[in-house]
């Protein structure tokens, strides 16, 4: 049986793009959360410097 991982990571990828594409920090925090217990330390930090950047820019408040 041959596993095609990098074909299967990009399909993982492009469907939590698509799932999370419009929503705040805090739903995709939630989404993470609920659904990649694997990234749990990646859900559990602060938004990064250019999620920030792009916050302030645009007015909208992090949930954080």
């Amino acid at each position: 049986m041959k596993i095609e991982a990098v074909k299967m990571m990009r399909e993982i990828r492009e469907k939590i793009s698509a799932d999370t594409k419009d929503m705040t920090w805090a739903e995709e925090e939630q989404y993470l959360t609920d659904r990649i217990t694997v990234f749990s330390g990646i859900a559990n930090k602060a938004p990064n410097k250019r999620a920030q950047k792009r916050a302030r820019a645009t007015g909208v408040a992090l949930d954080r």
